[in-house]
């Protein structure tokens, strides 16, 4: 069977929380092989908490239910490509073809300005935040911190598994 008939793996990963756990080899190696063999796998049971989910939708949905004439204060522009990225803002690379159809709130790591890294790069410093009266940091951060702590055991399940 090539890998385009082949259906996406689905992965338990609480398993990965701890290496002595008996059923760690087990997902790291179905991970592994998911991702090598098709690319793609669908992971459940991540360990991300009910509460940090539901507040970063809401925190998503107060940005976009803001008017569109507070969000363009914080538009992205060339060299800082952090802020609202309003409907139709980025074109194909080509000339050719529509601009993309999608608005969204550009971040990128948030860095203390004082970071000597932040002078070799545009895609360090501290991140634009809506002008709004809704605390949207917080829960971005938290939810950025959880999905961070999701990569590197993800990450570290893969080395587990590399033949070297």
């Amino acid at each position: 069977m090539n890998s385009l008939n082949k259906r996406l793996e689905i992965v338990d990963i609480s398993p990965l929380t701890s290496k002595s756990n008996s059923d760690y080899e087990d997902a790291a190696s179905r991970l592994y092989s998911a991702l090598s063999e098709i690319g793609f796998a669908i992971i459940t049971n991540h360990g991300v908490d009910d509460e940090i989910i539901a507040d970063m939708r809401r925190a998503v949905a107060k940005v976009f239910e803001t008017p569109r004439e507070i969000l363009m204060q914080d538009m992205v522009v060339k060299g800082n490509y952090r802020g609202f990225v309003p409907l139709g803002y980025f074109t194909p690379n080509s000339g050719k073809g529509k601009a993309d159809q999608y608005e969204a709130w550009k971040l990128h790591t948030e860095t203390d300005p004082s970071d000597p890294i932040c002078q070799e790069s545009a895609l360090y410093g501290p991140n634009k935040w809506p002008r709004i009266s809704f605390d949207i940091k917080t829960p971005v951060m938290r939810y950025w911190q959880a999905l961070a702590n999701v990569s590197e055991r993800l990450i570290v399940a893969l080395c587990s598994q590399l033949q070297c």
